[in-house]
């Protein structure tokens, strides 16, 4: 019960301003930004909302210039930042910002601070003296499907030649180097190489086999320098397949928490259903 000389009145907010929801064909574009969240395909529908998200366009950064101006006349528009190279050179070796990358967008495969003593310590999961981790983007050779227009109306596939498509991005513990068995000569392996890893890999390769028998889209993952368990293996069988129960979106590790024990962590996936694409090796080079 109200008390004497107050007054209620109920306002009904339920029927608030509703955010303008992207419509139509969105274009895609990829590029640096001045803020946002990284490697991430997000979708708008209008410059207010980029604008919210990855900052206003600058002349720094070019390829938000392209969506800016799509938005102008659509009311969709995808968006996916990637974090600068810096200069293209090597990692710093001087006494100032030693491993460094100049002007880069980040740094990875620097040690942890351990928590069974509470300093910065190696990964006591992978050999000592390894390579640093790294970022690897990992993707597939794909042709548009029968019907679809995903690879094609995009500029993607201009030919019957398959083309190299990201479907996901994965992070590397330090001391762990990550290739893909490979039936190249000089490059094939059933097995990871457990000893200190360099940059050019003894066991698998950069570039690898898949597996279509059956539909299945199976390919073999090796982290190199890894030390093998029972519980975080050093070699996965995987899918890129999302409809499969091995599909690598779902059975790789995602849980940034556990990065050295795996060895690795994937940052994101992209999934690419049959009906749009299928990965192929039709008309891809050898060499």
């Amino acid at each position: 019960m109200a008390a004497p000389n107050i007054t209620l009145n109920e306002i009904d907010s339920t029927g608030g301003v509703t955010e303008v929801q992207p419509s139509g064909r969105a274009a895609g574009v990829i590029g640096t930004a001045t803020q946002g969240t990284a490697f991430v395909p997000v979708t708008f529908a209008n410059n207010a909302q980029f604008t919210t998200e990855f900052g206003n366009p600058s002349a720094a950064y070019h390829a938000p210039f392209a969506l800016y101006q799509w938005l102008s006349n659509a009311s969709a528009g995808t968006y996916i930042r990637v974090l600068g190279a810096g200069d293209g050179n090597k990692r710093s070796t001087g006494a100032t910002n030693a491993g460094s990358v100049t002007n880069s967008g980040f740094v990875v495969g620097g040690r942890k601070v351990q928590a069974s003593s509470g300093q910065l310590g190696n990964n006591p999961y992978a050999t000592a003296l390894g390579i640093e981790g790294r970022t690897y983007f990992l993707g597939c050779y794909m042709s548009e499907s029968a019907g679809s227009w995903l690879l094609s109306e995009s500029g993607i596939q201009t030919s019957t030649a398959a083309q190299p498509i990201v479907r996901g991005v994965l992070f590397a513990a330090s001391g762990v180097q990550v290739t893909v068995s490979s039936s190249a000569p000089g490059q094939s392996s059933t097995t990871y190489d457990p000893g200190p890893v360099t940059a050019s890999p003894v066991k698998g390769w950069f570039t690898g086999s898949l597996d279509l028998r059956g539909g299945e889209q199976s390919f073999v993952l090796f982290l190199n320098g890894h030390t093998d368990s029972a519980g975080y293996p050093s070699t996965l069988t995987a899918s890129f397949n999302p409809t499969s129960d091995s599909y690598f979106g779902t059975k790789f590790n995602n849980n940034p928490l556990l990065l050295e024990e795996h060895g690795y962590v994937l940052y994101n996936h992209y999934d690419v259903l049959d009906a749009f694409a299928v990965p192929t090796g039709s008309g891809v080079s050898a060499e």
